[in-house]
């Protein structure tokens, strides 16, 4: 049942946007969407001071990531960046 959920809100987000928001999710960081979510969930129920001490714990590992590196050195010779997957562990 949430999984029905979950795709009905993907389909209509894809209808409404023609795409867009899907495609410039897929051109970002999957380490950023990771960190996204992980702050999402970590903050939901926390205060604004909370949340601001997790957000910039988690920057720092974003910005000192792998996968930052690729991102900036290819946006400077203009090209799109292509991540490998993101493994979870």
């Amino acid at each position: 049942m949430l999984l029905d959920g979950a795709f009905h809100l993907a389909n209509t987000l894809h209808d409404a946007f023609g795409g867009k928001l899907i495609e410039q999710l897929r051109s970002r960081s999957p380490d950023a969407l990771a960190y996204t979510k992980k702050l999402l969930h970590s903050t939901w129920s926390r205060s604004p001071r909370w949340a601001f001490c997790i957000e910039t714990v988690l920057q720092v590992r974003l910005m000192t990531g792998a996968k930052h590196r690729i991102a900036r050195t290819a946006l400077l010779r203009g090209e799109v960046p292509e991540f490998a997957e993101r493994r979870l562990s």
